[in-house]
Parts: C-alpha cells; sequence; structure tokens
C-alpha cells in the first residue's frame, strides 16, 4: 500500500471508531434520562446508576473528544499525502516533458531543412521548364505548372493544421524558429517546475 492508501486506511478506521463512541455515548444518555427522576428523588439504588452512569458519559466524552483530534490529524496526513502523491505525479511529467523536448526540437529542424528542399527543388523545376520552353519543348504553360504545383502542395497539405494562405511579411515565419521559441518556453516552465518540487521535499 501507498501512503495515501495508509493514510486513507486510518482515517477509514477512525471514523468508524468514532462512530461507534457517539452511539455509545447516546446509549448511556438514554439510560441516564430514565434513570435520573428517581436517583433524585431519594433512591438509594437509582442514585447508585446515575453515578456510574455519569462516570461512563464523562469517559465517552473525552473519548469521543480524542477520537475526533485523531480525526482531525488523519485528514490532514491524507491530504499530506495526496499533494505529496500530486508532486511525485508532476514530477514525472516535468521528466518526461523534458525528455521528449530535444525529439521535439528536432523535428523543427527536420521539417525547416524538408521545406527548404522543397523550395530548392521547386526551383530547379522551374528552370527545367524555363530551359525546355526555349528549346520549344515546354510540355504546357507556366502559368499551368504554378496552378498544378500549388494544387500538389495543397493537397499534401490539406490533411494537416497547416495553413497555407498567403502570408504578410511581419507574419511570416519558419519551422524552426517557431518550435525552437516553443521548445525553449516548455524546457523553462518544466524545469522550474521539478526545482521547485525538489526544493520543497528536501
Amino acid at each position: 500500500m501507498s501512503t495515501l492508501d495508509d493514510a486513507r486506511a486510518a482515517l477509514a478506521s477512525l471514523n468508524g471508531k468514532l462512530e461507534a463512541a457517539r452511539k455509545k455515548a447516546s446509549s448511556i444518555d438514554v439510560e441516564i434520562v430514565g434513570v435520573s427522576f428517581a436517583a433524585h428523588c431519594d433512591d438509594a439504588g437509582a442514585r447508585k446508576t446515575l453515578d456510574a452512569l455519569n462516570a461512563k458519559a464523562s469517559s465517552a466524552s473525552l473519548e469521543i473528544r480524542s477520537l475526533e483530534a485523531a480525526v482531525s490529524e488523519a485528514k490532514r496526513r491524507v491530504d499530506l499525502a495526496t499533494a505529496a502523491d500530486a508532486d511525485a505525479a508532476d514530477c514525472e511529467k516535468a521528466r518526461q516533458a523534458l525528455a521528449l523536448l530535444n525529439d521535439f526540437a528536432k523535428r523543427g529542424d527536420e521539417l525547416q531543412r524538408a521545406l527548404e528542399r522543397f523550395v530548392a527543388k521547386y526551383n530547379d523545376l522551374a528552370g527545367d521548364f524555363r530551359q525546355l520552353e526555349k528549346l520549344g519543348y515546354a510540355p504546357t504553360s507556366y502559368p499551368l505548372i504554378k496552378v498544378n504545383m500549388a494544387a500538389a502542395t495543397k493537397t499534401a497539405l490539406m490533411h494537416t493544421d497547416v495553413s497555407v494562405a498567403h502570408l504578410a511579411p511581419h507574419a511570416r515565419r519558419d519551422f524552426q524558429s517557431v518550435i525552437d521559441g516553443w521548445a525553449s518556453h516548455v524546457r523553462a516552465r518544466a524545469s522550474a517546475r521539478l526545482k521547485q518540487i525538489t526544493s520543497k521535499a528536501a
């Protein structure tokens, strides 16, 4: 069992004892009510019984008070164990995030290089077309080349969430710098959280 499981089990046990103690005290109170009149009307036997019941009631009251204190402490321990488990889970998530970030950042560089190769190959294609055009063997018109290549690019991207709309210069991005920025932000946040929890546990 984990520390949290132990704390919860202790709390459940103490709550059970407290409920039983309260029922016992209530039963004693009922007996006191039943004998009080006779005890206070000079019935010696009833007086003796009442005194014994009062002693039991006092003991039961003290038992309830101590059990309430124990339950309060048990709840505090459950809260501490719950927080410790949450911190441990946060630490594990932060470690996993840090382990993933190297691959995540690498994807940005790979995507940027792949995009640059794509642009270079497209420019090579355009150059080949112009040479064929000069030789009189153009396979089609250049505007049609552009339309079909744009359609091919959009077809390849239509199952992703990457926008292919033309962007103004200030809105343009490249994969590498954007993903590096994201990775740096997440790395800083995960490292800070890990340091915070580690410092608290020390």
